[in-house]
This record gives C-alpha cells, structure tokens and sequence, in this order.
C-alpha cells in the first residue's frame, strides 16, 4: 500500500484514503493522468475508422466506376433507347459513331442480337429509326401501293424519308469500312467505334468478350 502526507495534519496515510484519520480532513484524489485521456480517444478512434472506411469505400467504387466521355454518353443513350425499343439484346461489335459530311446529321449504328435474332439498329440525331428488317420491309412499298390504296400519300412520304435515312447511315458504315481499309487517318471527333465492353458493362448488357 503506497502512502501519502495529509496536506492539512501532515500524517501519513493511504494514498487510497478518503480521508486522513487523525484530523477528518477530506483527501484530495489526483486524477489518474491517463482517465481523461480515455474520454477522447475512444471517439477518436471511432472517427478514424469511419473515416478509413470512407475512404476506401469510394476508392472503390471509383474503381469500379466506368468513365465515359461525350462521345461514349451520346451512344449509351442511344443503346439505351434501343433496350427500351428491342427488349433484352445483347451487343454484337463495337458501336459506330459518326457525325455525316453529307448532311451534318450524327448517326449511331448499333449491331446487335435479340429474341429475333441478329439485327443491325440505326440512330440519326439519336432518334431511333428502325433496324435493317425494318429497311427491308420498307423496300417493298412504292408509288403502286399508294395508286392501289396500300398505303395513303402521306405514309408513303414518311417511308421514303425512312428510307433516306436508312441509307445514310449506310453511307456512314461503308465510309468507315473504306477509310479502314485505305489506312486514312480518322478524325475521332466525327467518327470512330465506341467500345462494346464499356458500354455494355455500363448498361448491364452482354457484349463479344475479346
């Protein structure tokens, strides 16, 4: 047992008193150094592991997190809008962009896969247009129908339009295709392929897995 000298008497006495027996003064209990201590960093502590946490989770999932840039965006909406068109598809090859030197109109030519089977999707100024089964149908309509009662003026104006658009876009394709196989040189800003991965890990969708 450790003593001490009461402050108002000078006896010695416990350290543990409270206090001294010989005069009844009340001892004065030093605070262990180490109690106040506690009281901070227990909290502390807890602060610093939900910060740590925070940290490493939005490490994570900036990790996991796909970037995409303008061009990226514009396809993913039109992908999107496909999905909602189409139901459940997957992606067959990477997508084409391209902004035409014909019309100035943007196209997006998605070929892909469905209940239906493999079909190629066309997009002018992200407006959805038809597949190339929608083309071919088209195909068969002209100025007899229109004589005959098939189809009323305007629907064979609204086809013929179609139509226009259709073609462009393979315009888009086959000019791509060329400049390929020429080795040109290809400004990405008005034409290039956007990756199938990032798009269809970004929408949840199957893509070819090279």
């Amino acid at each position: 047992m450790a003593l001490t000298t009461c402050e108002n008497c000078g006896a010695e006495i416990s350290d543990t008193a409270l206090k001294c027996p010989k005069c009844g003064k009340e001892m004065n209990k030093k605070e262990n150094p180490m109690t106040g201590k506690k009281t901070w960093i227990i909290p502390a502590c807890i602060v610093a592991v939900i910060i740590v946490g925070g940290i490493g989770y939005r490490i994570i999932q900036n990790t996991n997190h796909i970037q995409l840039d303008s061009t990226e965006e514009y396809v993913l909406d039109c992908v999107r809008d496909l999905q909602k068109q189409e139901g459940d598809i997957s992606l067959e090859d990477d997508i084409l962009y391209s902004v035409s030197s014909q019309n100035g109109k943007t196209y997006v030519i998605v070929d892909f896969s469905s209940s239906d089977g493999d079909e190629r999707a066309y997009f002018e100024d992200k407006v959805y247009i038809g597949t190339d089964r929608d083309y071919a149908r088209l195909q068969n309509y002209d100025q007899d129908d229109v004589n005959a009662g098939i189809i009323s003026r305007d629907e064979y104006k609204e086809i013929l339009s179609q139509e226009v658009s259709f073609a462009a876009g393979n315009i888009e394709v086959a000019a791509w295709e060329f400049m390929n196989q020429m080795g040109s040189d290809i400004n990405e800003d008005v034409m290039r392929m956007v990756s199938a991965e990032k798009i269809g890990d970004t929408l949840g969708i199957a893509y070819p897995k090279n």
